[in-house]
């Protein structure tokens, strides 16, 4: 496991299998610039899943895991374009968790 420092228009794929969570994530705007993402937001029920050119924005300070369904290019950016400091921890297919 290992921890990235998201910037703004921070840009990477989620291959099929693949996740990522963004600790504390309020602020953040994800975009979907190629397939589909699924959004899940800590305590919500209502999951989002966005397709290419379609984006959101996290309005709490929630956990949000992100997934690939089944591959997606999605960008991380800040409201007012500045560096997030969610944290986030990509996860693939089969690795254990510690």
């Amino acid at each position: 496991m290992f921890q990235l420092c998201c910037t703004a228009g921070m840009s990477f794929r989620l291959g099929g299998g693949s996740t990522m969570l963004l600790k504390r994530a309020s602020g953040v705007r994800i975009e979907c610039h190629a397939g589909a993402v699924w959004v899940s937001e800590y305590r919500r029920f209502d999951d989002s899943v966005l397709q290419a050119g379609e984006s959101l924005t996290v309005h709490s300070d929630r956990d949000v895991v992100l997934s690939g369904l089944p591959d997606a290019q999605v960008a991380l950016l800040s409201q007012g374009g500045q560096a997030q400091r969610a944290s986030a921890t990509p996860r693939c297919a089969g690795q254990p968790e510690f």
